[in-house]
């Protein structure tokens, strides 16, 4: 392994773990830090979340629904939800569609 190997995260080497329908995934974990890779699509039918998040969408379009209002998100905006009950939240992506994210944790 060269040194430039220690420091390169090759994502593209990587296998993408289907964690639902419609939601998959490529995790690096160091220590407690974790970066994900998460591709959404219409198939994605996810339970309500009340993991905070921190982010930046690399491709495609969704909405996050709150208890109380929608964000629409497309490529280039960055997300940031925080941990708990009061921003639980679910992801939805239009027929169709698809949107890759870049998340820190």
């Amino acid at each position: 392994m060269s040194d430039v190997d220690v420091f390169r995260l090759a994502f593209d080497a990587m296998e993408w773990d289907e964690l639902a329908p419609g939601w998959r995934v490529k995790r690096f974990a160091i220590g407690d830090r974790v970066i994900r890779l998460v591709e959404l699509t219409d198939a994605l039918d996810p339970e309500p979340c009340c993991v905070g998040h921190i982010g930046y969408v690399v491709a495609g379009r969704f909405t996050v629904e709150f208890a109380d209002r929608k964000l629409e998100l497309q490529a280039g905006d960055g997300l940031r939800i925080p941990d708990g009950e009061a921003t639980k939240h679910v992801p939805r992506v239009a027929p169709g569609e698809s949107a890759l994210l870049f998340l820190v944790e």
